[in-house]
């Protein structure tokens, strides 16, 4: 047994096991190169004695306390920085754990490789967050104005290597304020909620989120959503959204080459009270300032309420939104 203490940069820890016959560093698409950081490594070779010796007879185990690790496009193309990692790595595989940040952003890491898997997975990583929507947003986590404040997410990650395929996602979402303005409904902060999905990101096409599922007191949500590549959703399936006592229906939106979304909804019920307050309270002349999402609609609803509690019956309706009013509505 022969054992080593080495202190040096990351790079050059990780170009030690790249080396022929092992080589694991580019096994799993990592280029020593781009990894940065300082380490302080304990390495053990057991080397059997024996007249012929074989190197799969030699057997190595490393241990690494790594400090400033930044690691390239980890999380969604987002840095990896300030890492602080203990790194373990023997001839089955390695495991990591430890803190790190995505660009303001702190979280908690880990990150398990087996080698020599020939199909499927041989990666997975998670990692621990709490942000809000701008970090989200800058994480790549679309919001799409629908979160206001800190949400907690787990995300785990699988795939080869740098390479991801895909994953999921449980989110704590009690500190956030949920806001759907087209259905007059939010979730105050302090009010639990939770969401999880899984998602897949195929190579070359736009990433898929399925078994979509928010749930919380008078919340209950599930569909799937379908991107563009590196762009917005490009088919929004809600199976069922129920959201506070007003809401409960049905619908798709797809989106259109203008970058407006085709929408069709069904179901029991829908609250448009605080849009029908801003149209009539602005008499039909809209505020200088961003506009909306822009959307077709066809709705087939058995009741919609509109101001002061008003509630319609057996509703078919149709109409044409640009971001800051109707344009027709029937």
């Amino acid at each position: 047994k022969v054992s080593i203490e080495l202190n040096g940069s990351v790079t050059r820890t990780l170009e030690l096991i790249d080396y022929k016959p092992l080589g694991y560093p580019t096994k799993f698409g990592i280029d020593p190169k781009t990894i940065g950081g300082q380490a302080a490594t304990r390495l053990q070779i057991h080397i059997p004695i024996k007249d012929k010796t074989d190197m799969r007879d030699i057997r190595f185990a490393s241990a690494s306390n790594i400090d400033g690790l930044s690691y390239p496009k980890l999380l969604n193309g987002v840095d990896l920085q300030q890492g602080k990692i203990l790194l373990k790595v023997n001839g089955k595989g390695l495991e990591a754990s430890g803190s790190g940040q995505f660009l303001d952003v702190p979280a908690e890491l880990s990150w398990n490789e087996t080698f020599n898997v020939e199909k499927g997975p041989s990666s997975k990583y998670t990692a621990r967050v709490t942000a809000d929507e701008k970090q989200l947003e800058a994480l790549g986590f679309p919001t799409v104005g629908l979160v206001s404040g800190p949400a907690s997410l787990e995300v785990e990650m699988w795939g080869r290597g740098s390479k991801i395929a895909g994953g999921k996602i449980h989110g704590d979402l009690k500190e956030a304020e949920l806001i759907a303005e087209a259905l007059s409904w939010r979730k105050p902060k302090g009010k639990a909620a939770q969401i999880t999905f899984d998602f897949e990101l195929p190579e070359g096409e736009g990433a898929r989120f399925e078994n979509l599922k928010l749930a919380g007191e008078e919340i209950d949500v599930s569909g799937r959503l379908a991107f563009e590549v590196d762009g917005p959703p490009k088919i929004i399936t809600m199976n069922k959204l129920i959201l506070g006592p007003n809401n409960n229906l049905s619908g798709e939106g797809r989106l259109l080459p203008s970058g407006a979304y085709d929408i069709s909804a069904k179901g029991v019920k829908a609250d448009i009270s605080e849009t029908m307050k801003e149209i009539s309270s602005s008499g039909g002349v809209t505020e200088d300032k961003s506009k909306g999402l822009a959307f077709d609609i066809d709705a087939r609803l058995d009741e919609v309420v509109l101001r002061e509690g008003a509630v319609i019956k057996d509703v078919v309706a149709s109409g044409s939104f640009d971001g800051d009013d109707f344009k027709h509505l029937s």
